[in-house]
């Protein structure tokens, strides 16, 4: 199992999302574009392709699994 999966299966054990009228596998493919410095409008429109939402909706899901993307600071 690599770590992409790894990854959705933590978010899908955690039961973070209620609702999933996108897939969680795009959840949190958008989470870690956002994560690693896409803007939030910049990681709406480069999955847009794959499936739409807005950019609020990624800071949603941002907001919900914050706790999960905690990095040590020196």
């Amino acid at each position: 199992m690599n770590e992409a999966t790894k990854l959705v299966q933590i978010f899908k054990d955690l039961n973070i999302f209620r609702k999933n009228r996108v897939p969680v596998e795009l959840k949190v493919l958008a989470l870690v574009c956002y994560f690693f410095g896409l803007s939030l409008r910049g990681t709406s429109k480069s999955l847009k392709l794959l499936c739409s939402f807005s950019h609020e909706a990624v800071r949603k899901w941002y907001n919900k699994s914050q706790h999960l993307f905690v990095v040590e600071r020196k």
